[in-house]
């Protein structure tokens, strides 16, 4: 199905032209052709000052054209060709979007002194990080500047607020008033001063400052604060779909009162709401939800449970029913549920239906001969239906004998199904994760070798995926010496096992085969599309995972992998006067020259057995680039290698996925630095939105939520924004808020 889902990202999309100029010479390993002279800064969009004071002109003259409330102060929209008007003047390309260094830190909030210490423009991680040892007092009475907090003011936001709530507002991007409304405590009680609602909330323009938690944990991932933290810097649209005047003007004098400093304009939609057509580019019925068929159920679910729906989208159509083994298929709980109500959509006949779930018991002997006399009675048409633990970590590395005696029977069941020429269907829910542990377990109970080999062939398919816990592992490890009894067993016998011989004929727990995997890690990084697989530096420096996956190309940011240190290279920011090896020259710099962005061409056999170190095992790559001091902090930035980086430089950091040669990308985890860079590469060659993209690989990347932080998160955004115009499309889609606020809601169920 990943091959499906990719050939619609290619088909469906305008594809991009792949214009970037070979290197000259491919066996180079130094950056000859390249310095940080010659390496000019590719400008972009005007959006400077006078670009926005431009698009805030253009909507000063547009509230001269509109009647004021005398009581609430607030401009009133009386018809719907001046919401047309109002909302084309915000999601228009003339309204250009901040950039992350106008932005942030304020986004990330800065409510502790600490927070407004790190963040700060002056502090310096090396010299000033004594500074956070320090108590707030010390902070404010020894380190005064830090204190200082700069707020962005001049872009043009719109809030656009439903007065009354409603699960599928009419406008996108729409927010409830409880989204903005943060209520006064003081030592976690509730302050009332009075009977006026307004004096139960906190000003908008100090709700960032706000310090509600004990801990001093630096905040990099606020995405549930986003709502708040825009409301001082915007403008609001306030509206309903009931056409109730009386909630937007009483939604609107409370947004007024509480604006604190801010005197931006508000506006009251003061007519009956109709879904107009002009107005269709700005209603959320007209969302195009992307993997989608438009339509089903999901055009109707509630909006701040879109991405969620997506996920699930995803998750089926890279997930979805397929072969596995011969006679073996594995699927979701929505391939049994349509498969139960529509029995020929299926592509064969299924005789057995095995449940994978976390509260299942493997079947006994009883349970499973009863199975077995009802697949050889031929007078019997109905299903046999089993259930299996997807997680076997309960027992340890130590099984009682009769659950090991069921567990080997359970495998010789699905055997003489199989013998039989009955198609054997395992779902779980999510169509992988649960049922992996029976896929391994099916493994080591046929003819594939040992546990590790077979994982390794299992990853080399791609599909279906396989996503073990250690626990797990050493399960099957702690059985796996049984195995060779029970494969004897299946060529002499059509029947269950009564009894083994318990002792295990190897003697212990079997050991792990001896390579630079499965010792620490189990699971493979993986196919995010096409070329592209995301992963950790322990996975990136494994000569196991690299060779297995055919790996071709590893982008690093910011660590290396540990066979770097075999070469007999080093990079330019690493040398010194006694250094003896070849220095390597950075091809790019940004960050005010603090970030590098280097090139080894590993090139041919000849080239490796040159640049390794003697007698140390090689890896089989044609080149390794490795991004310099970004580190996942909230502060440092992709921004300029993403919107002002050189195409030939670029399209060696984003790699286009339709390129044959596989690349590995990895930073510490796989989670936040190397996800956007793989993300960003997705929007740029298959000209899918940031939204898109993320899900895209999200959902691909299963083993662990990839959450970038909230700076590279809004320079995704803003690269959106850049191929959007670049690509001629006019108008905005997506909310910065919005989409934060969806994001925290996806990830909500996940935290701890």
């Amino acid at each position: 199905m990943t091959e499906v889902v990719a050939s619609h990202l290619v088909e469906h999309r305008p594809k991009l032209v792949k214009t970037s100029p070979q290197r000259i010479n491919l066996k180079t390993t130094l950056a000859d052709k390249f310095s940080l002279e010659n390496v000019k800064l590719t400008p972009w969009l005007d959006v400077g000052p006078a670009k926005y004071m431009s698009v805030l002109r253009r909507v000063h003259q547009f509230n001269t054209t509109l009647t004021k409330d005398p009581k609430l102060d607030v401009f009133v929209l009386k018809t719907a060709l001046g919401l047309l008007h109002l909302l084309d003047l915000y999601y228009s390309c003339e309204n250009p979007l901040p950039q992350a260094s106008e932005m942030f830190p304020y986004l990330h909030g800065l409510s502790s002194i600490k927070q407004r210490a790190y963040f700060h423009k002056d502090f310096d991680a090396e010299r000033d990080i004594s500074v956070l040892a320090l108590n707030r007092e010390e902070i404010e009475r020894n380190h005064v500047k830090f204190s200082d907090i700069t707020v962005p003011q001049s872009a043009f936001h719109l809030l656009t607020v439903n007065s009354v709530a409603s699960p599928n507002p009419s406008l996108i991007n729409s927010v409830h008033m409880d989204d903005l409304l943060v209520l006064r405590t003081a030592s976690g009680v509730i302050i009332v001063l009075d009977e006026d609602e307004y004096t139960l909330y906190e000003p908008f323009d100090i709700i960032y400052r706000l310090h509600r938690s004990s801990s001093d944990e630096l905040k990099t991932r606020n995405y549930e604060l986003q709502i708040k933290h825009m409301a001082p810097l915007s403008h609001f649209l306030v509206y309903n779909d009931k056409g109730d005047a009386a909630a937007n003007r009483e939604a609107a004098k409370l947004i007024s009162l509480l604006m604190g400093t801010s005197r931006n304009p508000i506006y009251i939609v003061d007519f009956s709401f109709s879904e107009e057509p002009f107005l269709q580019p700005f209603l959320n019925k007209n969302v195009q939800f992307p993997f989608c068929d438009p339509a089903n159920e999901t055009k109707s679910a509630p909006a701040t449970n879109r991405l969620a729906l997506l996920e699930q989208t995803l998750m089926r159509h890279l997930n979805g029913l397929k072969c596995v083994f011969n006679g073996l298929y594995v699927g979701d709980a929505l391939n049994y549920h349509q498969i139960m109500s529509h029995p020929g959509i299926a592509p064969v006949e299924f005789s057995v239906y095995i449940c994978c779930h976390d509260r299942a018991h493997i079947p006994s002997r009883k349970y499973l001969e009863a199975a077995i006399r009802a697949l050889n009675d031929e007078h019997y048409t109905g299903s046999i239906n089993l259930e299996f633990p997807d997680f076997m970590g309960r027992y340890g590395t130590s099984i009682s004998e009769q659950d090991l005696l069921n567990y080997m029977n359970f495998f010789r069941f699905i055997k003489i199904a199989i013998r039989s020429k009955k198609n054997v269907f395992v779902y779980s829910y999510c169509g992988f994760a649960g049922s992996s542990l029976l896929l391994a377990s099916y493994g080591l109970f046929s003819k594939f070798g040992a546990l590790e080999d077979f994982l390794l062939r299992m990853f080399q398919r791609l599909q279906p995926r396989i996503c073990l816990t250690r626990e797990d592992f050493f399960f099957l490890k702690s059985v796996e010496p049984y195995t060779k009894h029970f494969k004897r067993c299946t060529t002499r016998t059509n029947g269950l096992l009564y009894d083994i011989a318990l002792e295990k004929e190897d003697g212990g727990c079997s050991e792990i085969k001896s390579n630079d995997w499965f010792k620490n890690e189990i699971n493979l990084p993986p196919c995010i599309n096409g070329s592209i697989f995301l992963g950790s530096v322990e996975q990136a420096s494994s000569w196991t995972v690299l060779s297995s996956l055919n790996i071709k190309k590893v982008v690093s940011i910011d660590d290396k992998p540990t066979w770097f240190s075999h070469l007999n290279l080093v990079f330019q920011h690493e040398a010194t006067d006694d250094t003896s090896f070849p220095v390597v020259k950075p091809i790019f710099s940004f960050n005010d020259g603090k970030s590098l962005v280097y090139e080894v061409t590993l090139g041919s056999n000849a080239v490796r057995s040159k640049l390794f170190k003697k007698g140390m095992k090689q890896v089989d790559l044609t080149s390794f680039i490795y991004i310099y001091n970004i580190r996942d902090d909230g502060k440092d930035s992709f921004q300029q290698l993403l919107q002002q980086c050189p195409e030939d430089i670029q399209s060696k950091v984003l790699v286009d996925p339709r390129l044959t040669e596989r690349v590995l990308y990895h930073c510490r985890v796989g989670v936040s630095r190397s996800a956007t860079l793989v993300i960003a590469s997705l929007m740029k060659y298959f000209c899918i939105s940031f939204l898109e993209s993320y899900m895209f690989v999200r959902v691909q990347r299963y083993n662990m939520i990839i959450q970038p932080n909230l700076r590279l998160f809004y320079e995704l955004y803003a690269y959106d924004e850049h191929l959007r115009i670049k690509n001629g499309s006019l108008r905005r889609t997506h909310c910065w808020w919005t989409v934060c606020d969806q994001v925290f809601r996806l990830n909500k169920p996940y935290m701890r």
